[in-house]
């Protein structure tokens, strides 16, 4: 029979839990040692509750053991430390492959203990900060040329959306690839191979070329903002001058083109960068830093390049609900951001409590499968006139 078991030096709090389980109706089983565990009561837990504060084996020797284990059932992290370690120490229990099922505070109540064993924070070894190195690419550079001169690379449009009136602020232009004899092949992997073929330049400029194209052929307004991802080899000054012709060429105007750059670590930020990211700005157009605060870009990059926006990564906003450290980050990296005149979209969204305290922190610009996945040009058109009828209808 499964059972919630018990890790806990301190024999008085050790068995309050074993008696606020025989309460919930819950077998459990305690010990003040994980050397006295056996291991047929680690196979038949149904949950761990763990004591990070204890002597000889701490909570974090003890993570090292149920990793080697190979333990799946969910680990309740119970301790007086303070948040900040409460959370790292989650982060070391993800990488070593276990289960993370939330935090007991110390002091705990009833109320606290039956909330940690019936709706578990889980999240399994698979949403890890693991670095776990890709599969090696198939794609060859002869593929590749023939999808660029063939046109199997197609665009799609994830909405941006205004949270303060629910309407679409923009669109962040994304590109796929349909090969007739290539099954599935994702972006990150075919970005990577044009970069490495020196392709990059070749596909960048078509694919914003076609994108322009299927906008404006649909009616798409020239209110809203149009952003592309730029790859951070293409940052010279002959490439964007380049690609400011094309904007500038095109039936949109400059102020509506928005290039987001990333990964900036991989550059060195010389003045023909400086240069170049300045006369984008001069005719108009719109540059982003993209994934700010994850160790790609950083305050330096803010104050030595004329970014209009700032993009605020996936990792923070999928955090901010369960980490102070990380909530505190976002909420100063907003209000930098907010001084220095910058426009603030907040990605990766998925859920109202991650718009309601982004919202409270005065972020208006969000993106992410809450609202939309990315979109064909005719179910993005379809997506915008539903807005705008539900925002008519509200009016």
């Amino acid at each position: 029979m499964s059972h919630i078991l018990i890790i806990e030096d301190i024999e008085d709090i050790g068995n309050s839990l074993c008696d606020f389980a025989s309460v919930a109706g819950m077998p459990s089983k305690y010990y003040a040692e994980f050397s006295r565990v056996p291991v047929t009561d680690l196979d038949n837990a149904s949950h761990i509750i763990l004591d990070l504060n204890m002597p000889g084996l701490d909570g974090l020797d003890v993570l090292e053991e149920l990793g080697k284990y190979k333990v799946k059932v969910p680990i309740i992290l119970c301790s007086g430390v303070s948040d900040d370690v409460i959370e790292s120490a989650a982060d070391v229990l993800k990488a070593l492959g276990l289960v993370y099922g939330g935090k007991l505070p110390k002091p705990f109540t009833y109320a606290q203990f039956l909330t940690a064993i019936e709706t578990p924070q889980i999240e399994s070894c698979l949403q890890a900060k693991v670095s776990i190195a890709p599969e090696a690419s198939t794609l060859t550079r002869s593929e590749l040329e023939q999808a660029i001169e063939k046109n199997w690379f197609y665009s799609v449009f994830q909405p941006q959306i205004d949270v303060n009136n629910g309407s679409v602020f923009g669109v962040e232009c994304l590109a796929r690839l349909a090969h007739p004899s290539i099954a599935s092949c994702g972006p990150d992997e075919f970005i990577a191979k044009l970069v490495e073929f020196d392709l990059i330049d070749v596909f960048t400029e078509k694919f914003l070329i076609q994108a322009l194209r299927e906008l404006q052929a649909t009616g798409y307004p020239k209110t809203k903002r149009i952003a592309f991802n730029i790859d951070p080899s293409s940052l010279c000054k002959e490439f964007l001058s380049k690609l400011c012709e094309l904007v500038l060429e095109s039936d949109f105007p400059a102020s509506q083109i928005c290039f987001e750059i990333t990964e900036l670590f991989e550059v060195d930020l010389t003045n023909e960068i400086k240069s170049a990211l300045t006369k984008l700005r001069i005719h108009g157009i719109h540059v982003s830093l993209d994934d700010f605060g994850t160790g790609f870009s950083t305050i330096h990059e803010l104050d030595q390049l004329p970014f209009s926006e700032l993009k605020i990564d996936r990792a923070f906003v999928s955090q901010i609900t369960n980490r102070t450290g990380t909530l505190s980050i976002v909420k100063h990296t907003i209000a930098l951001a907010k001084e220095l005149n910058m426009l603030v979209v907040a990605e990766g969204i998925e859920t109202e409590e991650q718009i309601a305290l982004l919202q409270s922190m005065d972020c208006q610009y969000m993106q992410g499968y809450y609202f939309s996945k990315p979109l064909e040009i005719d179910a993005l058109m379809a997506f915008m006139l539903e807005l705008d009828a539900k925002e008519f209808k509200n009016a």
